[in-house]
């Protein structure tokens, strides 16, 4: 909802968003995470799944 008030609120005459306003919707506050991969337990269990699941559709023939 914010995304939607803040393109709205950003439209020009003409209806269209500037170059400028992307880079500004899309800017990082922070590049200090930039640097580093985080391994969390999460991290672990999200790549366990998901090779579980390649691995799954792999046997069962669905590519």
């Amino acid at each position: 909802m914010v995304l939607i008030k803040y393109l709205k609120a950003k439209k020009g005459k003409k209806g269209k968003l500037s170059m400028l306003d992307m880079k500004e919707l899309f800017k990082q506050t922070s590049n200090d995470g930039d640097n580093y991969i985080y391994i969390t337990p999460t991290t672990i269990a999200m790549w366990i799944i998901g090779l579980f699941l390649i691995i799954f559709a792999a046997i069962n023939g669905f590519f």
